[in-house]
């Protein structure tokens, strides 16, 4: 999965270096299976609107991958969203 994420990456036109940084932030969270924070950190940190919907996508596929989780949260929201809803 490294492999595609770095590939991904690099499609949205992060460099190199960085993509690697930001694949080892990613192994973090996988190493202890918590997806959703994987893919809190690449929407708050990487992506953005000028990215193409369907790179977004596929990012979210990759993390969401092995996760087991059916259907899985595109959004996560803050302690800050939870305690005010």
């Amino acid at each position: 999965m490294t492999k595609e994420l770095h590939g991904a990456l690099i499609k949205i036109g992060i460099i190199d270096n960085k993509a690697r940084e930001i694949l080892s932030a990613l192994d973090v969270f996988f190493s202890k299976q918590d997806y959703l924070g994987a893919w809190q950190m690449l929407y708050k940190q990487v992506l953005r609107p000028s990215i193409p919907f369907e790179e977004h996508q596929r990012l979210f596929e990759l993390v969401y991958v092995n996760s087991g989780l059916e259907p899985a949260p595109c959004w996560v929201p803050t302690e800050n969203e939870k305690r005010a809803s």
